[in-house]
């Protein structure tokens, strides 16, 4: 049982960024441009849109 609003960990995920992706590459370096990339997206998302700069 859980007191108040408390809710148990697995329902609270909206609390936190999930976010996975799964690509195939030729080259490391592919692979590494591919990562910055989609890092440079997530960042940008949350900091222009989400509205929470510094991360």
């Amino acid at each position: 049982m859980f007191a108040g609003n408390a809710h148990p960990f697995i329902l609270r995920t909206a609390e936190f960024l999930w976010q996975e992706g799964h690509t195939a590459h030729a080259t490391a370096e592919e692979a590494i441009a591919e990562t910055e990339q989609m890092l440079n997206v997530y960042a940008d998302f949350v900091e222009e849109l989400d509205g929470c700069s510094g991360y």
